[in-house]
């Protein structure tokens, strides 16, 4: 413990002064029609050699941003393909900002020009973080949950997903929301190395939905931006506690009106979990041991067609399939104490097969009206989600025990849902640095899904109508909003205001029980830029959100995990409504210090219960009448030594849970702090190196607290045959300490131990071929960005 917090001390003592002491370069590339140049090489060089000093890329609103650590005289390089390189001289003896450089196009024909550059891991651009994680040599072998812990702040312990303490995020695909999806299922099974990057929105503005209190991940799968026609074969293999393996291949096709990009993979990412409860009911001790191993096979493929029809016009089309199976089997045991003497011994053995596919449909038109900025756009999607899993549990006494009858259970859970969006945006530039925007958007969806609980009898299976369910549930959203952009001199700032009505109803047809919700809502967010001193600045922002109770918490199923555990839905649910304000200290625009608090109603919390009459415990959703957090979070930059990049950061929050639940009041808070670190070494020009860690510190969520964890990974890369191929080593959590926490209220006596796979080793080998012509490349969201993140059962 002691030389954890020494290392992050040490390297936040270091890694300060740089962040102040050296000198920013920046400035902004823009075409002729004055249009922003996005990924073109900027090159800061000497001017007696024209030694390369500091390289980077241009964002994607054409913005650049150089760190030189000496004064001095210098050549500022700035090109890419089929435009003119342009140099200029430059003096550096402050902080210096360019006026906006304007790169003409190239007539005549260039020779081959290959061009590599590298992106930070993480980037601030307006309202959101980037975490770059294409390139990351941990987690980036395995599946999608490991590769979200490259995310600063972001918990992963048994797919559970936290942010600085926040567990109800909005996840979205490229822009497509999973609330209506089995999202632990389909992270769990998706392939990491799919994945370009993770935008972590905090404090959203009227475009997006009202959705997710705990922010918005936007996770960005890879797509090509490269001229011609080029692709890569991926091959990886690995193993912890278990074998896990995987293939994957890109082709595709970009000149200057069309770009076509396809990629297909299979993995095999397996993994392992297991939770031990040891539980107090009355004078009667369950020590119970649960062991989940994972073997799901997967295959995905996914193409888009982009097409510019005009100048000013273009189209596209996106399609995703996915599909995966599992068949696995776990073990759950249990040991029955009366006053420290074993009475009894259980082994439930739960077979599980599960197979899912998920299939989606994008179409988008873009129109560019005037050159003046003016744009409207239109958006839709369907997409098609379907399960088919079946349990077999078969309980025994282990011998020497009294004997017991607990019959052989099967549960047959298919489902079937299906989801359209449409929207529609249109902007209008009022005047310089100020726009306005507004939108329209209709989504609904369908979901029917069925629980089928048979019990044996003898050779027959007979249904257990007490058990058996069938769940449809309908939701319809309609929403608008109107968002303003302003400037004036220094000061910036977003105000918009959405507004939302929300149609549900859930069906329990077995029960012939009917629950339905209409509201509307409207939802404001206000957002502004002040300077302070110099290069200092204040930003401020706040926002009011939803999150709506997610569909398998509102499903009323009851599912059986061994004769002593079940969990079951809640149709009851209410959504969480909060108010999130926060408060941010920049350095040239980039954070490095905050300050937040949210105060949130109807906190949704998966409760531990009771019952002391028959010693079962289930897990089931609750609303907590609030939750308060408040604290910050320090980020600072690891570039003190030639070669090292990264970052690291701090966060400590305060959490406060208040409700009346099981007839008493529950009332808890307590501190919690986080801190994340990730070290990129070059060790030459083919040889690179990766450390990672992360440690949580004891914390409280819902009605369990926990005590303090961590983990640290290592990688190494080595780049082959120039550039065109790359051979890499991870060992993930090779270091960690496991989830362990307690449950101390009313009836409860809990102690809780979680552990998941650990030390593993992945080796993988990636080779690229055809060309390396970098284009322009746009960026845009879709219908369904903000829809599907609440079907997680």
């Amino acid at each position: 413990m002691f030389t954890t917090r020494f290392i992050y001390t040490f390297l936040l003592f270091l890694s300060l002064s740089p962040l102040f002491g050296q000198l920013q370069l920046s400035g902004q590339l823009l075409d002729t029609d004055r249009q922003p140049i996005a990924f073109a090489n900027v090159m800061l060089l000497q001017v007696g050699d024209s030694s390369l000093v500091k390289g980077t890329i241009s964002e994607e609103d054409g913005k650049f941003q150089l760190s030189v650590e000496a004064t001095g005289d210098y050549l500022l390089s700035t090109g890419l393909i089929g435009y003119k390189d342009n140099l200029i001289s430059v003096s550096l003896n402050e902080n210096l900002e360019l006026t906006p450089m304007t790169l003409e196009t190239e007539v005549t024909q260039l020779s081959t020009v290959e061009v590599r550059a590298e992106q930070p891991l993480l980037e601030q651009r307006g309202n959101k973080m980037i975490v770059n994680v294409g390139n990351s040599i941990t987690g980036n072998s395995g599946s999608a949950i490991d590769l979200l812990r490259k995310v600063p702040g972001l918990i992963v312990v048994n797919d559970q997903i936290t942010m600085a303490g926040q567990s109800n995020i909005s996840i979205l695909i490229n822009g497509k929301p999973t609330q209506y999806l089995d999202v632990q299922s389909l992270l769990r099974d998706y392939p990491a190395d799919n994945i370009e990057r993770v935008e972590v929105i905090q404090q959203p503005g009227a475009s997006y939905d009202a959705e997710g209190n705990g922010g918005i991940l936007d996770i960005i799968l890879k797509k090509n931006v490269r001229l011609g026609t080029n692709g890569a074969v991926r091959l990886r293999a690995g193993r912890g506690q278990l074998w896990k393996y995987g293939a994957a291949t890109s082709l595709n096709y970009r000149d200057e009106r069309i770009n076509w990009s396809n990629r297909v993979s299979y993995n095999h990412n397996s993994g392992y979990e297991e939770m031990v409860l040891d539980r107090k009911v009355g004078q009667q001790t369950f020590l119970q041991t649960n062991r989940q191993p994972y073997l799901p096979h997967s295959l995905s493929l996914n193409s888009s067609l982009d097409y510019q029809l005009t100048e000013r016009q273009e189209a596209g089309l996106s399609v995703q399939l996915f599909g995966s199976r599992n068949e696995s089997t776990d073990e759950n045991s249990t040991l029955i104490f009366d006053e420290e003497i074993l009475q009894q011994e259980l082994l439930t053995l739960n077979r599980d097969k599960r197979r899912s596919g998920l299939y989606t449909i994008d179409g988008y038109y873009q129109f560019e009206l005037d050159t003046a900025g003016q744009k409207w756009s239109v958006d839709g999607a369907y997409y098609q989600y379907g399960r088919d899993a079946q349990n077999l549990l078969n309980t025994i006494v282990l011998p020497g025990q009294e004997p017991a009858l607990f019959p052989s259970q099967r549960q047959e859970q298919p489902g079937h849902n299906h989801i359209y969006s449409f929207k529609t945006d249109y902007e209008l530039p009022l005047a310089e640095g100020h726009l306005l925007s507004a939108g329209l958007k209709y989504s609904n969806a369908a979901v029917d899904n069925e629980l089928q609980a048979l019990v044996q009898q003898g050779q027959d299976w007979t249904t257990l109508d007490s058990l058996s369910n069938h769940f449809r549930f309908n939701e319809t959203i309609q929403a608008a909003y109107l968002s303003y952009q302003f400037s004036f001199g220094k000061v910036s700032g977003q105000a918009g205001l959405r507004y939302e009505h929300n149609n549900t109803e859930g069906y329990a047809v077995t029960l012939d029980s009917l629950n339905v919700r209409r509201s509307g809502r409207f939802f404001p967010s206000f957002s502004v830029d002040l300077p302070v001193a110099g290069k200092i600045g204040l930003t401020g922002a706040y926002s009011y959100r939803i999150s709506r109770p997610r569909y398998g918490n509102l499903n009323p199923f009851v599912l059986t995990l061994d004769p002593y555990t079940f969990q079951k839905g809640n149709p009851f649910l209410k959504p969480e409504l909060t108010h999130s304000t926060k408060l941010t200290l920049t350095f040239d625009k980039q954070p490095f210090f905050n300050l937040e608090y949210n105060r949130t109603e109807n906190n949704i919390q998966l409760i531990t219960a009771q019952d002391d009459a028959t010693g079962a415990a289930f897990a089931l959703p609750e609303n907590l009448d609030f939750h308060e957090k408040i604290g910050g979070s320090l980020f600072f930059p690891l570039s003190f030594m030639p070669g090292l990049s990264g970052y690291g950061g701090v966060m400590l929050h305060y959490h406060r849970f208040r409700s009346e639940l099981f007839g008493d009041l529950y009332n808890q808070s307590q501190w919690n702090v986080v801190g994340f670190i990730q070290a990129n070494y070059k060790i030459s020009d083919t040889w690179s190196a990766e450390w990672s860690g992360w440690y949580t510190g004891p914390g409280v969520r819902g009605i369990m607290t926990y005590d303090g964890l961590y983990s640290m990974s290592f990688g190494v890369k080595k780049t082959l045959w120039d550039g065109r191929a790359e051979l890499a080593l991870a060992a993930d959590d090779m270091i960690f300490r496991y989830w362990t926490g307690e449950i101390n209220f009313s009836n409860l006596d809990i102690d809780i131990l979680s552990k998941w796979e650990t030390r593993r080793v992945n080796l993988s080998f990636l080779y690229k071929f055809g060309n390396r012509y970098l284009k322009k490349g746009d960026s845009r969201g879709s219908s369904a960005r903000d829809e599907k993140r609440r079907m997680q059962d």
